[in-house]
């Protein structure tokens, strides 16, 4: 009788080892697929800060691309304070009233990024310009 005892404490005792190999897996599995997110993104991070050293406008840009947040709440009804804007390079294509444009400005000294709405589009001597 206690040798039956005996023996099903090490039965119950290896299949809680086995359960704890398959626990202890998992969490080895966890922790790679955390680390590999880390690095990645690690990765791109640094990605991003070395092309932003190298753009004329300070920002990162990649393939055309541009990604900042807005600072401030003047196109409220459109981007709201802290979103995320993704924003195309111009490569000369026309521009209308109601689109959306991001331009570089100085203000106190120092370059800043504006966005706003075109409200007219104008031409003179074949130079064009747009109102905000």
């Amino acid at each position: 009788m206690k040798l039956m005892i005996v023996i099903k404490l090490l039965i119950s005792k290896m299949n809680w080892l086995k359960n704890w190999k398959k626990v202890n897996k998992v969490i080895e599995t966890i922790g790679d697929i955390v680390t590999v997110v880390i690095l990645v993104f690690s990765v791109i991070f640094t990605s991003l800060t070395l092309a932003s050293l190298k753009s004329e406008n300070g920002l990162p840009n990649v393939a055309g691309y541009s990604l900042f947040s807005v600072q401030s709440d003047s196109m409220e009804k459109v981007f709201y304070t802290g979103d995320l804007l993704l924003i195309k390079e111009y490569r000369g294509e026309d521009l209308n009233p109601g689109d959306i444009i991001s331009f570089r400005t100085i203000e106190q000294g120092q370059y800043i990024i504006n966005t706003h709405r075109i409200v007219e589009c104008h031409e003179i001597s074949g130079i064009k310009t747009y109102t905000t």
